[in-house]
């Protein structure tokens, strides 16, 4: 998946992400200035047939399909991140986030308090008030309470009424962007440790812990 490997390897993503390259970058991980992104709405099935098309002109090809879990069952991924609900197939890795979006991995009230310059306490009880989190030290752990991980993230963050983005002015990107390493989710240390495993990348042994 290296650049300088004439392009082996392909990064199937569900929708355009600055999360993912934001948070490695905290970690001390540039990986995704050495990747291929291929950023895509394709559904499962027809991402498994363009990378076969592709690994038809290019035998060496790896790749991996990350994707939202949306309404689909908690059940169908665990703390690797592994995609059950997908048959496998080789070179080619279907993962998802076990959360219901990628949104639900910036509930991190801290952040969001230094972004927005305000007391972190009113931003937990923001959270519970309007969207009926408790957020706690928890936060960051893969096996969190099943609010957190089936809520609707995306409102919660960007377009309800009572949004993050709309009461305290702080987009998405932002928040990311404000998290340090200690406030990364371990699912998203997950993730880099797959693209790192998945595409034979040296780095420092033990930079991204969980």
């Amino acid at each position: 998946m290296k650049k300088d490997q004439e392009d082996k390897g392909i990064a199937i993503y569900h929708v355009v992400r600055k999360n993912e390259g934001l948070w490695s970058e905290k970690l001390g991980i540039s990986f995704f200035e050495n990747v291929v992104i291929w950023e895509t709405t394709y559904t499962a099935k027809e991402r498994k047939y363009l990378f076969l098309e592709l690994k038809k002109e290019i035998p060496d090809l790896v790749g991996i399909s990350l994707r939202d879990r949306d309404d689909e069952s908690y059940n169908t991924v665990d703390a690797t991140l592994i995609d059950k609900s997908q048959t496998v197939i080789p070179d080619l890795c279907f993962i998802k986030w076990r959360r219901r979006y990628i949104e639900n991995y910036l509930f991190c009230p801290h952040a969001i308090a230094r972004l927005a310059q305000r007391p972190v306490d009113d931003i937990i009880q923001h959270f519970q008030q309007y969207h009926g989190l408790a957020l706690g030290d928890n936060f960051t752990m893969s096996d969190v309470p099943s609010p957190i991980y089936e809520a609707r993230g995306k409102e919660i963050i960007c377009t309800n009424e009572y949004s993050i983005e709309k009461i305290f002015g702080v987009s998405k990107h932002e928040i990311a962007k404000e998290m340090n390493a200690e406030e990364i989710c371990d699912d998203v240390k997950t993730l880099i440790n797959l693209v790192i495993e998945k595409f034979g990348m040296e780095i420092e042994e033990g930079l991204v812990t969980t």
